[in-house]
């Protein structure tokens, strides 16, 4: 999972109780004023679709976008409601379990302080705490592709272990593969790729299981178009692997699971 960029936790009066920015080159929106706008266009959406017949449930918004790039997703949990602004591109069930696994952390941590709650904010500070250790509990799974971002390293804050780790890193290998040629366990590798990824320092491959379904975009349809204009001429020009990989992409139809398509 990619770092998102901002995180507010609203009460339902409108007050902001908690925020965290994970990009700290990047100014926050300012608490008062960001969690004003969403508690009120949070009430509008849920007040008219009250009106329109739908339950208090169905009437609660669960994203707005905030431009052509990023977007502010909601959850919400009595009393509360946990709000991550985040890349479009970077929005995957990983992104919603770790939204509502931080709001869900937050109000057990302070579930009596919230009870009792005398308007001091300074009463939450401590949760920032616990942030890493959320998202580091997100689930690898030992066939993702961990990829170095194009950034320059300063190995001397590394110890050995993790120099090892980043020569592995080719983006080839998985996680299972890295950890058999280090001669470690899948879990101490997974561990390590955790703090890399706190760091940002890598990314990693989409998790994708036997029971997905992938849609064919419509630039896909041209791409075969054109490598179906000469077929042979096109076979002999294209590697193995390629070959594949047009196989590959020939198959996807919307219907087969990636194991009916393997």
């Amino acid at each position: 999972m990619k770092k998102p960029y901002f995180l507010y936790i609203i009460d339902s009066g409108g007050i902001c109780l908690f925020s965290y920015n994970f990009k700290k080159d990047i100014e926050m929106f300012q608490n008062e004023l960001f969690s004003g706008f969403i508690t009120a266009i949070s009430l509008f959406s849920s007040e008219l679709n009250q009106k329109l017949g739908y339950t208090e449930k169905q009437g609660r918004l669960p994203a707005i976008p905030l431009s052509l790039t990023f977007e502010i997703m909601i959850s919400y949990k009595n009393p509360l409601v946990g709000v991550l602004v985040v890349l479009k591109k970077d929005i995957d069930k990983d992104m919603r379990d770790f939204l509502n696994a931080f709001l869900s952390s937050f109000i057990k941590k302070y579930e009596d302080n919230l009870v009792k709650w005398d308007g001091e904010l300074t009463v939450f500070g401590s949760f920032k705490d616990e942030i890493e250790k959320i998202f580091k509990k997100m689930e690898l799974y030992s066939f993702q592709i961990p990829k170095m971002k194009e950034i320059s390293i300063n190995k001397d804050v590394l110890n050995e272990n993790y120099i090892a780790l980043i020569k592995e890193i080719d983006g080839k290998k998985s996680i299972k593969e890295i950890s058999e040629k280090m001669g470690k366990t899948v879990d101490e590798t997974k561990t390590m790729i955790s703090n890399l990824l706190w760091s940002e320092l890598i990314t990693l491959s989409e998790k994708v299981f036997d029971t997905d379904v992938f849609e064919p975009k419509r630039d896909l349809f041209y791409l075969i178009r054109t490598k179906e204009l000469d077929p042979e001429h096109t076979s002999s020009n294209l590697s193995e692997q390629e070959l594949l990989e047009h196989k590959l992409l020939r198959a996807i139809d919307g219907f087969k699971t990636v194991f009916n398509i393997s």
